[in-house]
């Protein structure tokens, strides 16, 4: 609150009319000019010290040799070539709508001073970070045309497009928005640090985080998730995401295809001791692997691009922590001794049957009807590192059998004969499951050796379903015409002028002879 919003509010308390406030307040400032004239000093030189700034500014601005060109499109490169031009700024690209400007000390800004200058839509926003909060509520207090974020400070300010219309008038912009700052602060412009640590900038970061390798998206609140390369020293898949805000950056690992088994806080904890600044947590018996990027512990000039060395460094070390949470656990974890499944299930991929890999990457096969069976069948295959099971069963079961199938006694009976597969009930059909597990795969590449084995089961799934449906009391062996067959009935009635393809040659459409034909 001002010396006339207090003064206002005490006259108020009076029952004093605030006009008459106004008019006396006017009449002193009238009096104050006068009084200053008398004494031979130009009126018109007392101007606020940021419109002196402003002036400074430009007219350095002028003298730099800055071509006052028309600018017609600004982007980056215009807004990185027009700065460019004054030697006491240091312009850094950081993404294709963002650069970095430090300035250095000066007579009018007397201190180092960092901002980041983004392209948004249709306007210009520059960023200025501000360590001591204080400093920022009174820039906002002495009217400045600024936006004020919440602690840690950041105070900006938008340009319009519209409002800029040449190199030198985006130069004035940007450097009138610097001495700003330092003439409303006055003496606290000058404190040492008060501008080295700012907030992150997400949408700077989220721009560098999207050409990083492995970058998989950007979900709706911003975050980013991250797929990791499976190596030789640890196969397994690991994701991340990246949470993205003003004041901190969160790494959070995960892995999948994984079940974790065993006392999990106690191996957690152990491995916490060779990695002392990673989190090693348990959710929903899973484990996850932390750690946050404070915006604090970086320069203002260079906040976000250095968060992102950061991460990389966290990424390069990411393998190892997990390696000693497997170690921990007793998992297995290199490549020899896992499956390679990202491998396995490329090649389960270009079998006939295949049919789709979901979100989970467990893999659905569909057998088509044919003579002999003519009722389809399927199998989802669910690859996990150390095993690959195997649940095969004949498409829409149920409506295939009586409901007084007995399906208990036919799975009792299945079981006690000696197959490698166990029947179960599922949603009262009859499934077939089995399990491989890496300990009972020989041979010296495991992952081609459960291949060989995957495909040999798929085979003896379908075969064995047979059996089932025969015991089920099935009606499975019928006749299935095909498109040829329903063609040439169709060409052999008396009433069919035409027949043509429909669907892509998947279906047949006829025409027919007119009814008055007849008559």
């Amino acid at each position: 609150m001002g010396f006339l919003d207090s003064l206002k509010k005490a006259a108020s308390a009076f029952g004093i009319e605030t006009p008459n406030i106004d008019e006396l307040v006017d009449k002193a400032v009238d009096k104050a000019r006068s009084t200053v004239s008398e004494l031979g000093v130009d009126v018109d030189r007392i101007s606020s010290i940021a419109e002196q700034t402003k002036k400074k500014a430009q007219e350095a601005a002028a003298g730099l040799g800055i071509i006052d060109e028309e600018i017609n499109e600004i982007n980056i490169s215009v807004i990185q070539k027009a700065l460019s031009k004054d030697k006491r700024l240091n312009v850094i690209p950081i993404t294709d709508t963002a650069v970095g400007v430090t300035a250095a000390p000066s007579k009018e800004c007397p201190a180092k001073c960092s901002i980041i200058i983004e392209c948004s839509k249709d306007a210009l926003v520059m960023h200025l970070g501000v360590s001591d909060f204080e400093s920022a509520r009174q820039l906002v207090q002495s009217g400045l045309n600024i936006d004020i974020a919440k602690e840690p400070a950041e105070v900006t300010r938008t340009v319009p497009f519209a409002d800029i219309k040449t190199i030198k008038t985006l130069h004035k912009e940007v450097t009138g928005f610097i001495a700003d700052i330092f003439s409303r602060l006055g003496a606290n412009g000058v404190k040492d640090g008060i501008f080295d640590r700012r907030p992150f900038i997400p949408a700077v970061v989220r721009d560098l985080v999207r050409k990083m390798s492995g970058f998989v998206k950007i979900d709706d609140d911003g975050d980013a998730q991250f797929k990791f390369i499976q190596t030789r020293n640890f196969a397994l898949q690991s994701y991340a995401w990246i949470y993205i805000k003003k004041e901190y950056i969160t790494f959070d690992s995960y892995l999948t295809d994984f079940s974790f088994s065993g006392y999990l806080d106690a191996a957690c904890k152990n491995a916490q001791k060779n990695f002392p600044d990673w989190t090693f947590k348990v959710y929903d018996g899973k484990i996850r692997i932390k750690r946050t990027i404070n915006s604090t512990d970086f320069n203002a000039a260079s906040a976000e691009t250095d968060a992102i060395e950061r991460l990389c460094e966290f990424m390069a070390e990411l393998p190892a922590a997990w390696q000693a949470v497997m170690k921990e656990l007793g998992e297995a974890c290199t490549l020899s001794d896992v499956f390679d499944l990202g491998r396995l299930r490329e090649a389960l991929s270009k079998l006939p049957d295949y049919k789709l890999t979901d979100n989970d990457g467990d893999i659905k096969m569909i057998h088509p009807g044919a003579t002999g069976f003519q009722i389809e069948r399927f199998a989802w295959i669910f690859p996990k590192p150390t095993k690959v099971t195997i649940d095969a069963c004949i498409t829409d079961f149920k409506k295939h059998i009586s409901s007084s199938t007995d399906i208990a006694k036919v799975i009792e009976a299945f079981n006690a004969k000696n197959t490698p597969y166990r029947a179960h009930d599922f949603k009262n059909s009859i499934r077939l499951k089995r399990v491989y597990e890496l300990s009972s795969t020989k041979g010296a590449d495991k992952t081609a050796t459960i291949l060989d084995d995957l495909k040999a089961g798929l085979d003896q799934a379908y075969k064995l379903l047979v059996d089932i449906a025969r015991e089920c009391g099935m009606k499975y062996d019928y006749y299935k015409p095909t498109i040829s067959d329903i063609e040439k009935t169709l060409r052999a009635l008396p009433d069919v002028k035409d027949v043509s393809k429909i669907d892509g040659g998947k279906g047949r459409k006829s025409q027919t002879v007119p009814i008055n034909h007849h008559r």
